[in-house]
């Protein structure tokens, strides 16, 4: 996405305890092999997945977006780029622990859990955090 502004907000939404993000989300779109979309709800910018290549696999997130109707029509979009066809079917991503209906969704993909993905927080959550629209981390690995 070029509109860093916006997608810089969205994702201080979506985790407003993470500070410096900026650079994450500029290095991310800056990296050779990634990709990415956007949903704009009235010019603005509401939920975005992205994907990177990673060995054997590609790894998905941040994937943010209001539902899950949302999450697969950017998804439908995101994979059918053609960098991304060719890489083959590996797919991982990480959904956040109370997600439910993300891990639902992911279950009937016939994806398997393999590991536990938790966001930790010292003192309170913070407000406004909605974990029904993270569907997936941007990775442990990325942050």
């Amino acid at each position: 996405p070029s509109d860093l502004p916006a997608l810089k907000r969205l994702d201080a939404c979506m985790c407003p305890a993470a500070a410096g993000r900026e650079i994450l989300l500029k290095n991310f779109l800056g990296m050779e092999e990634a990709w990415s979309v956007v949903l704009e709800t009235c010019g603005e910018i509401t939920g975005v997945a992205m994907a990177r290549r990673i060995e054997g696999a590609i790894r998905l997130g941040p994937v943010y977006a209001p539902d899950l109707s949302a999450v697969q029509g950017m998804l439908k979009e995101l994979l059918g780029f053609e960098g991304l066809r060719s890489l083959g079917s590996g797919l991982v991503f990480d959904i956040p622990a109370g997600n439910e209906a993300g891990m639902r969704w992911a279950e009937g993909l016939g994806m398997q859990q393999i590991g536990f993905t938790c966001r930790m927080y010292r003192g309170s959550l913070p407000q406004g955090v909605d974990l029904s629209r993270v569907f997936s981390l941007a990775s442990l690995e990325l942050g």
